[in-house]
This record gives C-alpha cells, sequence and structure tokens, in this order.
C-alpha cells in the first residue's frame, strides 16, 4: 500500500513538473486563447472539461499499459515500426494534399464543455508526443503495476498534476475584474489606439 502511495505522490508531482517543460509551455496560448473566447463564468467549467478530454487519453493509454504491460514489451519493435510507417504515411498524404476524410471534424460547439473536451482530446494526443520521455516512464510504472485499474489510476493523477496550473488559473482567471490588464492580455487588447 505505501509503494502505491508513493507512485502516486510521484505521478502528481512528475504531471506537475512536465507541465513546465520547455515543449509544453508552447502549448499554453492555445489553452489561452480557447480560455479568453469563453464566457468568464464557464471558463472554469470549460477547463475541467478540458482536463477530462486529456485526461480519456492518457488515462488509456495508462489502461493499456497496465493491461497490455507485457505484449507491449514483447512486441515493442513491430509496435514502434508499424507506428513510425503510420506517421510517415499520414505526412506524406498530408504534403499532396490528400485529405483523410476519417481525421476531419467539424467542431461546432468550440466554446462549450463539449468543444472543450474535444480540444482536450486534441491536446491530449499532442502532449504526448511532446512529453514522451516523462510519459514513458509513467507507461512503464503502469505496465509494471500489473492492473489495469492502476495503471489508470496511475495516469489520471499524472494528469490531474500536468493540468494542475491550468485549473488554478482558471479558478483564480475568473476572479479577476474583466477590465483588468490581465483579461485585456489574454483577449488581445492590451494595446488600444
Amino acid at each position: 500500500m505505501i509503494n502505491f502511495i508513493y507512485l502516486f505522490i510521484a505521478s502528481f508531482i512528475s504531471g506537475l513538473l512536465t507541465f513546465f517543460a520547455p515543449c509544453t509551455l508552447p502549448l499554453l496560448p492555445a489553452f489561452l486563447a480557447h480560455s479568453a473566447k469563453s464566457e468568464r463564468k464557464t471558463v472554469v467549467v470549460n477547463t475541467f472539461f478540458l482536463v477530462f478530454g486529456i485526461a480519456s487519453v492518457l488515462v488509456s493509454l495508462g489502461v493499456a499499459a497496465g493491461s497490455l504491460g507485457s505484449f507491449l514489451m514483447l512486441y515493442k519493435r513491430e509496435l514502434i515500426l508499424y507506428s513510425g510507417i503510420m506517421i510517415i504515411l499520414i505526412g506524406v498524404m498530408s504534403l499532396f494534399g490528400i485529405n483523410l476524410k476519417f481525421f476531419s471534424i467539424n467542431l461546432q460547439h468550440k466554446n462549450t464543455p463539449f468543444g472543450s473536451f474535444i480540444f482536450g482530446i486534441f491536446l491530449g494526443l499532442t502532449w504526448s508526443g511532446c512529453i514522451g520521455p516523462v510519459l514513458g516512464i509513467m507507461l512503464v510504472l503502469a505496465a509494471n503495476s500489473g492492473t489495469s485499474f492502476t495503471g489508470g489510476v496511475l495516469l489520471f493523477i499524472y494528469t490531474i498534476g500536468l493540468t494542475f496550473p491550468l485549473i488554478l488559473f482558471s479558478v483564480h482567471l475568473d476572479r479577476i475584474d474583466k477590465d483588468s490588464t490581465i483579461w485585456k492580455l489574454i483577449r488581445g487588447r492590451l494595446i488600444e489606439l
């Protein structure tokens, strides 16, 4: 039991430290743009749905690692090879302008909780490449946990650590006066002619 407590604490701290990685910080403008378009009262709600979207991706990876850990380790080379081939094919198709209809998603609800959830899924997918080293360690821990439940919980706690600054930011941003410099900066209205 004590080992799991240490793992949970390490997962949260790993997520928190990952947020401040140089690769992660450039995603903040996307979050700020998404938040700035929302009504002030819905920023917190949309942030939580964004976190749930990110968590759905990372927890799915943790559950898969926890339940398929030995399979993934056994066929790691083949999985890396086939994944690499798929990435190259999709990249070449994009270069030649070949539209992949199954990747086209029309977001009608950009500033709603559902839109935030979808945005979170996309952030989770893009962050999983960016945070690869730490996420890889977390997935190894999840695979070694032996159960899909423990693997999922480890990655959920990691996600909470990763998104904790966004949650804090959204909670405090909702309390700031709408005419303040921070809101003007976020909405792009700091410089007025």
